[in-house]
Protein backbone atom coordinates (compact mmCIF):
# COMPACT_ATOMS: atom_id res chain seq x y z
CA UNK A 1 0.00 0.00 0.00
CA UNK A 2 1.33 3.41 -0.97
CA UNK A 3 2.54 5.46 2.01
CA UNK A 4 2.17 9.21 2.35
CA UNK A 5 3.73 12.07 4.35
CA UNK A 6 2.47 15.58 4.97
CA UNK A 7 4.19 18.46 3.20
CA UNK A 8 4.60 21.90 4.92
CA UNK A 9 1.26 23.01 3.48
CA UNK A 10 -0.56 20.10 5.00
CA UNK A 11 -0.93 18.15 1.77
CA UNK A 12 -0.28 14.42 1.43
CA UNK A 13 2.85 13.50 -0.54
CA UNK A 14 3.78 10.01 -1.68
CA UNK A 15 7.07 8.61 -0.42
CA UNK A 16 7.40 6.52 -3.60
CA UNK A 17 8.04 9.58 -5.82
CA UNK A 18 10.33 10.63 -7.37
CA UNK A 19 11.80 7.23 -8.23
CA UNK A 20 15.42 6.67 -9.16
CA UNK A 21 16.45 3.94 -11.58
CA UNK A 22 20.03 2.86 -10.80
CA UNK A 23 22.46 1.27 -13.28
CA UNK A 24 26.06 1.16 -12.08
CA UNK A 25 27.04 4.67 -11.05
CA UNK A 26 24.24 6.22 -13.09
CA UNK A 27 20.75 7.00 -11.91
CA UNK A 28 17.77 8.39 -13.81
CA UNK A 29 14.98 10.07 -11.89
CA UNK A 30 11.32 9.60 -12.78
CA UNK A 31 8.98 12.34 -11.55
CA UNK A 32 5.25 12.03 -11.04
CA UNK A 33 3.35 15.12 -12.15
CA UNK A 34 -0.15 15.88 -10.98
CA UNK A 35 -2.29 17.38 -13.75
CA UNK A 36 -5.89 18.54 -13.60
CA UNK A 37 -7.09 15.55 -15.60
CA UNK A 38 -4.70 12.58 -15.39
CA UNK A 39 -1.36 11.93 -13.68
CA UNK A 40 1.78 12.26 -15.81
CA UNK A 41 5.36 11.12 -15.53
CA UNK A 42 8.55 12.95 -16.56
CA UNK A 43 12.18 11.85 -16.93
CA UNK A 44 15.34 13.76 -17.76
CA UNK A 45 17.21 12.32 -20.77
CA UNK A 46 20.93 13.24 -21.05
CA UNK A 47 21.88 10.73 -23.77
CA UNK A 48 22.16 13.51 -26.41
CA UNK A 49 24.58 15.54 -24.28
CA UNK A 50 21.87 17.99 -23.17
CA UNK A 51 19.00 17.64 -20.74
CA UNK A 52 15.77 16.81 -22.54
CA UNK A 53 12.51 16.33 -20.64
CA UNK A 54 10.44 13.33 -21.75
CA UNK A 55 6.79 13.09 -20.66
CA UNK A 56 4.72 9.91 -20.42
CA UNK A 57 1.09 9.28 -19.52
CA UNK A 58 1.78 5.67 -18.51
CA UNK A 59 3.87 4.82 -15.44
CA UNK A 60 5.18 1.55 -16.87
CA UNK A 61 6.40 3.17 -20.07
CA UNK A 62 8.15 5.91 -18.09
CA UNK A 63 9.97 3.39 -15.88
CA UNK A 64 11.01 1.23 -18.86
CA UNK A 65 12.41 4.25 -20.73
CA UNK A 66 14.25 5.42 -17.62
CA UNK A 67 15.83 1.96 -17.30
CA UNK A 68 16.94 2.03 -20.95
CA UNK A 69 18.45 5.50 -20.54
CA UNK A 70 20.27 4.52 -17.37
CA UNK A 71 21.81 1.47 -19.01
CA UNK A 72 22.91 3.51 -22.01
CA UNK A 73 24.52 6.18 -19.84
CA UNK A 74 26.15 3.51 -17.65
CA UNK A 75 27.67 1.88 -20.71
CA UNK A 76 28.94 5.29 -21.71
CA UNK A 77 30.61 5.71 -18.32
CA UNK A 78 32.35 2.34 -18.75
CA UNK A 79 33.63 3.40 -22.17
CA UNK A 80 34.72 6.81 -20.86
CA UNK A 81 36.78 5.11 -18.15
CA UNK A 82 38.84 3.31 -20.80
CA UNK A 83 39.47 6.37 -23.04
CA UNK A 84 43.10 7.34 -23.65
CA UNK A 85 44.31 10.93 -23.26
CA UNK A 86 44.38 11.58 -26.99
CA UNK A 87 40.81 10.27 -27.35
CA UNK A 88 39.63 12.55 -24.57
CA UNK A 89 41.41 15.47 -26.27
CA UNK A 90 39.72 14.59 -29.56
CA UNK A 91 36.32 14.47 -27.84
CA UNK A 92 36.93 17.87 -26.24
CA UNK A 93 37.98 19.32 -29.60
CA UNK A 94 34.76 18.04 -31.15
CA UNK A 95 32.72 19.71 -28.43
CA UNK A 96 34.51 23.03 -29.09
CA UNK A 97 33.85 22.77 -32.83
CA UNK A 98 30.17 22.10 -32.23
CA UNK A 99 29.70 24.75 -29.55
CA UNK A 100 28.97 27.65 -31.99
CA UNK A 101 26.38 25.49 -33.76
CA UNK A 102 24.62 24.35 -30.60
CA UNK A 103 24.45 20.75 -31.87
CA UNK A 104 24.96 17.75 -29.53
CA UNK A 105 27.88 15.57 -30.55
CA UNK A 106 25.67 12.52 -31.01
CA UNK A 107 23.43 14.40 -33.47
CA UNK A 108 26.49 15.65 -35.38
CA UNK A 109 28.04 12.18 -35.61
CA UNK A 110 24.79 10.57 -36.71
CA UNK A 111 24.38 13.17 -39.45
CA UNK A 112 27.98 12.76 -40.60
CA UNK A 113 27.73 8.96 -40.71
CA UNK A 114 24.50 9.17 -42.71
CA UNK A 115 26.08 11.56 -45.24
CA UNK A 116 29.22 9.42 -45.48
CA UNK A 117 27.15 6.31 -46.19
CA UNK A 118 25.44 8.14 -49.05
CA UNK A 119 28.60 9.56 -50.65
CA UNK A 120 31.05 6.73 -49.97
CA UNK A 121 34.09 8.81 -48.94
CA UNK A 122 35.03 12.00 -47.16
CA UNK A 123 36.40 13.54 -50.35
CA UNK A 124 33.10 12.90 -52.15
CA UNK A 125 31.24 14.35 -49.19
CA UNK A 126 33.29 17.55 -49.50
CA UNK A 127 32.59 17.63 -53.25
CA UNK A 128 28.87 17.24 -52.60
CA UNK A 129 28.90 20.13 -50.12
CA UNK A 130 30.81 22.36 -52.57
CA UNK A 131 28.41 21.47 -55.39
CA UNK A 132 25.39 22.20 -53.19
CA UNK A 133 26.89 25.55 -52.17
CA UNK A 134 27.57 26.53 -55.77
CA UNK A 135 24.12 25.51 -56.96
CA UNK A 136 22.32 27.36 -54.18
CA UNK A 137 24.15 30.65 -54.14
CA UNK A 138 22.19 33.70 -55.25
CA UNK A 139 22.19 34.13 -59.04
CA UNK A 140 21.01 36.95 -61.29
CA UNK A 141 18.60 35.55 -63.86
CA UNK A 142 19.47 36.90 -67.33
CA UNK A 143 18.45 35.76 -70.83
CA UNK A 144 21.31 34.16 -72.72
CA UNK A 145 21.14 36.82 -75.46
CA UNK A 146 21.67 39.59 -72.88
CA UNK A 147 24.68 37.80 -71.36
CA UNK A 148 26.20 37.41 -74.84
CA UNK A 149 25.66 41.12 -75.54
CA UNK A 150 27.47 42.06 -72.30
CA UNK A 151 30.30 39.67 -73.12
CA UNK A 152 30.78 41.16 -76.58
CA UNK A 153 30.70 44.66 -75.13
CA UNK A 154 33.42 43.70 -72.65
CA UNK A 155 35.60 42.26 -75.43
CA UNK A 156 35.14 45.40 -77.50
CA UNK A 157 36.10 47.63 -74.56
CA UNK A 158 39.19 45.49 -74.05
CA UNK A 159 40.34 46.34 -77.58
CA UNK A 160 39.48 43.13 -79.44
CA UNK A 161 39.79 43.37 -83.22
CA UNK A 162 36.70 43.65 -85.42
CA UNK A 163 37.63 40.35 -87.04
CA UNK A 164 37.69 38.59 -83.67
CA UNK A 165 34.46 40.27 -82.55
CA UNK A 166 32.79 39.22 -85.79
CA UNK A 167 33.85 35.62 -85.24
CA UNK A 168 32.55 35.69 -81.66
CA UNK A 169 29.24 37.22 -82.71
CA UNK A 170 28.72 34.71 -85.52
CA UNK A 171 29.36 31.64 -83.37
CA UNK A 172 27.45 32.87 -80.32
CA UNK A 173 24.43 33.90 -82.39
CA UNK A 174 24.17 30.31 -83.59
CA UNK A 175 24.24 29.14 -79.98
CA UNK A 176 21.51 31.61 -78.97
CA UNK A 177 19.27 30.38 -81.82
CA UNK A 178 19.64 26.78 -80.66
CA UNK A 179 19.46 27.27 -76.87
CA UNK A 180 16.65 29.61 -75.91
CA UNK A 181 17.01 29.70 -72.13
CA UNK A 182 18.06 31.95 -69.33
CA UNK A 183 21.78 31.65 -68.72
CA UNK A 184 21.39 30.07 -65.26
CA UNK A 185 19.28 27.23 -66.71
CA UNK A 186 21.81 26.05 -69.31
CA UNK A 187 23.21 22.58 -68.64
CA UNK A 188 26.18 20.65 -70.10
CA UNK A 189 23.83 18.54 -72.23
CA UNK A 190 22.51 21.69 -73.95
CA UNK A 191 26.03 22.64 -74.98
CA UNK A 192 26.95 19.10 -75.98
CA UNK A 193 23.93 18.87 -78.30
CA UNK A 194 24.94 22.19 -79.87
CA UNK A 195 28.53 21.06 -80.45
CA UNK A 196 27.40 17.72 -81.88
CA UNK A 197 25.16 19.50 -84.39
CA UNK A 198 27.95 21.70 -85.78
CA UNK A 199 28.88 20.64 -89.29
CA UNK A 200 32.50 21.08 -90.22
CA UNK A 201 35.95 20.07 -89.12
CA UNK A 202 36.99 19.15 -85.56
CA UNK A 203 38.89 22.45 -85.51
CA UNK A 204 35.64 24.34 -86.01
CA UNK A 205 33.92 22.44 -83.17
CA UNK A 206 36.92 22.99 -80.93
CA UNK A 207 36.84 26.72 -81.65
CA UNK A 208 33.10 26.82 -80.85
CA UNK A 209 33.75 25.05 -77.55
CA UNK A 210 36.60 27.43 -76.67
CA UNK A 211 34.41 30.48 -77.30
CA UNK A 212 31.55 29.04 -75.23
CA UNK A 213 33.98 28.28 -72.42
CA UNK A 214 35.05 31.93 -72.37
CA UNK A 215 31.44 33.10 -72.39
CA UNK A 216 30.44 30.98 -69.40
CA UNK A 217 33.58 31.85 -67.43
CA UNK A 218 32.42 35.45 -67.85
CA UNK A 219 28.91 34.45 -66.72
CA UNK A 220 30.17 32.63 -63.61
CA UNK A 221 32.12 35.64 -62.35
CA UNK A 222 29.03 37.85 -62.83
CA UNK A 223 26.74 35.33 -61.05
CA UNK A 224 24.62 34.68 -64.11
CA UNK A 225 25.26 30.93 -63.66
CA UNK A 226 26.62 28.83 -60.79
CA UNK A 227 29.10 26.68 -62.73
CA UNK A 228 30.66 26.69 -66.18
CA UNK A 229 28.72 23.92 -68.00
CA UNK A 230 31.32 23.68 -70.79
CA UNK A 231 33.71 21.99 -68.35
CA UNK A 232 31.47 18.90 -68.33
CA UNK A 233 31.26 18.55 -72.12
CA UNK A 234 33.41 16.30 -74.28
CA UNK A 235 36.70 17.81 -75.37
CA UNK A 236 37.26 17.94 -79.12
CA UNK A 237 40.30 16.04 -80.36
CA UNK A 238 42.02 17.57 -83.37
CA UNK A 239 44.44 15.35 -85.23
CA UNK A 240 47.46 16.83 -86.95
CA UNK A 241 46.94 17.22 -90.70
CA UNK A 242 49.13 18.07 -93.69
CA UNK A 243 46.68 20.48 -95.35
CA UNK A 244 49.06 23.44 -94.94
CA UNK A 245 51.12 23.71 -98.14
CA UNK A 246 54.86 24.26 -97.92
CA UNK A 247 56.27 26.30 -100.82
CA UNK A 248 59.67 26.24 -102.45
CA UNK A 249 61.42 29.58 -103.24
CA UNK A 250 60.42 29.30 -106.89
CA UNK A 251 56.78 28.59 -105.98
CA UNK A 252 56.76 31.55 -103.64
CA UNK A 253 58.15 33.77 -106.43
CA UNK A 254 55.31 32.57 -108.67
CA UNK A 255 52.78 33.53 -105.99
CA UNK A 256 54.33 37.00 -105.63
CA UNK A 257 54.21 37.59 -109.37
CA UNK A 258 50.54 36.50 -109.48
CA UNK A 259 49.40 38.50 -106.44
CA UNK A 260 47.15 41.54 -106.97
CA UNK A 261 48.66 44.87 -105.91
CA UNK A 262 46.36 45.09 -102.88
CA UNK A 263 47.41 41.64 -101.68
CA UNK A 264 51.14 41.76 -102.52
CA UNK A 265 52.33 43.62 -99.34
CA UNK A 266 50.36 41.15 -97.21
CA UNK A 267 51.94 38.19 -98.98
CA UNK A 268 55.44 39.68 -98.70
CA UNK A 269 55.18 40.31 -94.95
CA UNK A 270 53.61 36.89 -94.38
CA UNK A 271 56.39 35.06 -96.25
CA UNK A 272 59.47 37.15 -95.41
CA UNK A 273 58.59 38.55 -91.96
CA UNK A 274 56.48 35.65 -90.63
CA UNK A 275 53.44 37.73 -89.67
CA UNK A 276 50.26 35.84 -88.88
CA UNK A 277 47.00 36.42 -90.75
CA UNK A 278 45.40 38.34 -87.86
CA UNK A 279 48.54 40.48 -87.51
CA UNK A 280 48.53 41.22 -91.24
CA UNK A 281 45.00 42.55 -90.90
CA UNK A 282 46.09 44.97 -88.16
CA UNK A 283 49.47 46.21 -89.40
CA UNK A 284 49.64 49.64 -91.08
CA UNK A 285 51.97 51.41 -93.50
CA UNK A 286 53.03 53.61 -90.61
CA UNK A 287 54.56 50.53 -88.94
CA UNK A 288 56.85 50.01 -91.94
CA UNK A 289 60.30 51.60 -92.18
CA UNK A 290 61.84 50.64 -95.53
CA UNK A 291 64.84 52.92 -95.01
CA UNK A 292 65.63 51.35 -91.64
CA UNK A 293 64.77 47.89 -92.95
CA UNK A 294 62.27 46.79 -90.27
CA UNK A 295 58.58 46.71 -89.36
CA UNK A 296 57.28 47.38 -85.84
CA UNK A 297 54.17 45.73 -84.36
CA UNK A 298 52.56 47.34 -81.32
CA UNK A 299 51.29 45.24 -78.43
CA UNK A 300 47.72 45.57 -79.76
CA UNK A 301 48.73 44.47 -83.24
CA UNK A 302 50.82 41.44 -82.25
CA UNK A 303 49.30 38.12 -81.27
CA UNK A 304 51.26 38.15 -78.03
CA UNK A 305 50.62 41.41 -76.11
CA UNK A 306 54.13 42.78 -76.51
CA UNK A 307 55.86 45.11 -78.96
CA UNK A 308 57.82 43.38 -81.73
CA UNK A 309 60.46 44.80 -84.09
CA UNK A 310 61.01 42.52 -87.10
CA UNK A 311 64.00 43.01 -89.47
CA UNK A 312 63.16 42.86 -93.19
CA UNK A 313 65.24 40.91 -95.67
CA UNK A 314 66.50 42.78 -98.76
CA UNK A 315 64.16 40.72 -100.97
CA UNK A 316 61.16 41.84 -98.88
CA UNK A 317 62.17 45.49 -99.19
CA UNK A 318 62.56 45.14 -102.96
CA UNK A 319 59.08 43.64 -103.38
CA UNK A 320 57.50 46.27 -101.12
CA UNK A 321 59.06 49.07 -103.20
CA UNK A 322 57.16 47.79 -106.26
CA UNK A 323 53.82 48.97 -104.83
CA UNK A 324 52.88 52.58 -104.04
CA UNK A 325 53.11 53.40 -100.34
CA UNK A 326 49.64 53.81 -98.87
CA UNK A 327 48.11 54.98 -95.63
CA UNK A 328 46.40 53.06 -92.87
CA UNK A 329 46.24 49.29 -92.87
CA UNK A 330 47.95 47.16 -95.49
CA UNK A 331 44.74 45.20 -95.87
CA UNK A 332 42.13 47.93 -95.94
CA UNK A 333 38.50 47.35 -94.99
CA UNK A 334 37.61 49.09 -98.26
CA UNK A 335 38.82 46.06 -100.26
CA UNK A 336 35.61 44.44 -101.60
CA UNK A 337 36.68 40.87 -100.69
CA UNK A 338 38.07 39.19 -97.59
CA UNK A 339 41.65 38.23 -96.97
CA UNK A 340 40.63 34.58 -97.26
CA UNK A 341 39.14 35.22 -100.70
CA UNK A 342 42.33 37.06 -101.70
CA UNK A 343 44.41 34.02 -100.78
CA UNK A 344 42.21 31.80 -102.93
CA UNK A 345 42.38 34.18 -105.91
CA UNK A 346 46.16 34.47 -105.66
CA UNK A 347 46.58 30.70 -105.49
CA UNK A 348 44.34 30.18 -108.54
CA UNK A 349 46.23 32.85 -110.51
CA UNK A 350 49.54 31.14 -109.67
CA UNK A 351 48.19 27.67 -110.47
CA UNK A 352 48.49 26.48 -106.85
CA UNK A 353 45.88 24.03 -105.53
CA UNK A 354 44.76 24.55 -101.92
CA UNK A 355 42.97 21.80 -99.99
CA UNK A 356 40.40 22.79 -97.40
CA UNK A 357 40.12 26.38 -96.14
CA UNK A 358 42.56 28.89 -97.69
CA UNK A 359 45.85 28.63 -95.76
CA UNK A 360 48.14 30.29 -98.26
CA UNK A 361 49.49 32.83 -95.75
CA UNK A 362 50.08 30.12 -93.15
CA UNK A 363 51.92 28.10 -95.77
CA UNK A 364 54.27 30.88 -96.84
CA UNK A 365 54.92 31.79 -93.20
CA UNK A 366 55.96 28.21 -92.37
CA UNK A 367 57.96 27.65 -95.58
Amino acid sequence: MEQFVMDPRGRRKSKAWPRRIQEGHVSVTVYRRETPSVPGFRISDYTSGKRVFRDFANETEALQEATRIARRLSEGDSIAATLRKEEIASYSACLELLKPLGIPITVAVEGFVHALEKTGSISRLHEAVEAWTENHRELERQPLADVVARYLELKQNQGASQRYLGDLRSRLDRFIDRVRKDCCEIRPIDIQHHLDAIQGSPVSRRNHRTILHGLFEFAVTRRFIAKNPVRDTQKVTVRATDDVAIFTPSEFRTLLNAAPAAFLPVLVLGGFAGLRTAELERVTWENLDLEGGYITLTAKQAKNPSRRVIPLQPAAISWLRTVPRGEGRFWSNSVPFSIHAAQKQCAEAAGVTLTGPPKLLQGVRES
